[in-house]
């Protein structure tokens, strides 16, 4: 008996392959069409999100601006009294205005936020430097003027105490007219020889024996004063004397040798207290101390005998 007659298959196979392959194309064209789309879309978000987040900071910026302006002159901004002498200043006496105007520094201040600009910019003041100090304080017959320290010799001094900077002796807004701890004599003077000695006891027993809260009993760090330096500590100044002059600046190392070398903006910062009110001022007692200071605690500077 005779096979039945058998079909061929192959056309009906290449009917479905042609069928796949159109349905392959179908949904790749879709598939980039909703690529293309997400694309289009992220792009639109970011540049949306750039919108608000420029519109947000100038609001922002406005706002401050505002808050800040209509109170008085560092109302908000002091960080605390004013330092011996510096009462009568004002913020602008010191600190100078940063450059362009408040809509640039907003503006600045947005593109740094938002990755466009490599530096944050300076909004309303500069910071104080040296030269703004400078412009009142400096004398020619400074003994330790900052530039001083700036030589390459003292760098490992700079790196330890930063006597090339004014306010590591004087921070403004403390209240004080020194703020600082006074254990920075050794850092220079640790190996200090002075021939033919006159002093009793000598500066090689004072050294060996660490005794740098002596130093500013006899000398004026700056040598600034007519005070010449005694040849004992029995005619020094007493300890609770130098405390008075690191704390409210009172005149303890005689006139001054010479007067401000220049003056900023008209007006000279170098005003002292007047002899009443450092006649009543409260003077902390003195104390003997054989270890080191804790910061802001100038009494272990000095020390009666």
């Amino acid at each position: 008996m005779d096979d039945p007659p058998t079909h061929d298959s192959r056309p009906r196979q290449g009917l479905h392959g042609d069928r796949v392959a159109e349905a392959e194309r179908v949904c790749t064209s879709r598939s980039k069409a909703t690529v293309g789309q997400s694309l289009r879309s992220g792009i639109h978000s970011r540049r949306r999100r750039r919108k608000l987040g420029y519109r947000a900071g100038l609001w922002l910026g406005a706002a401050l601006v505002v808050a800040f302006g209509s109170l008085p002159e560092g109302q908000v901004l002091a960080k605390g009294p004013a330092n011996p002498g510096h009462e009568g200043l004002g913020c602008k006496a010191c600190h100078d205005p940063a450059p362009g105007t408040v809509r640039q520094q907003l503006q600045a201040a947005v593109a740094f936020g938002l990755g466009l600009r490599e530096s944050a910019p300076r909004i309303g003041r500069l910071p104080v430097t040296n030269q703004v100090c400078l412009d009142c304080h400096e004398r020619e017959s400074d003994q330790h003027p900052t530039y001083l320290f700036t030589q390459p010799k003292y760098a490992e001094e700079r790196g330890e105490i930063a006597a090339h900077l004014c306010v590591t002796c004087h921070v403004e807004h403390s209240g004080r007219h020194v703020a600082n701890t006074g254990r920075f004599c050794s850092t220079c003077h640790a190996g200090m020889e002075v021939k033919h000695d006159p002093a009793r006891p000598t500066h090689a027993s004072l050294v060996s024996g660490e005794r740098w809260d002596t130093c500013l009993r006899c000398h004026d760090y700056h040598g600034n004063h007519a005070r010449v330096a005694p040849d004992s500590l029995e005619a020094a100044l007493g300890g609770r004397d130098v405390l008075r002059h690191l704390d409210s600046g009172v005149p303890v190392y005689g006139e001054k040798r010479e007067a401000a070398r220049t003056v900023r903006r008209g007006r000279s910062a170098e005003a002292e207290p007047s002899a009443p009110a450092a006649r009543s001022a409260e003077v902390p007692r003195a104390r003997t101390t054989g270890g080191a200071a804790e910061d802001g605690d100038s009494s272990a500077m000095v020390r009666d005998e």
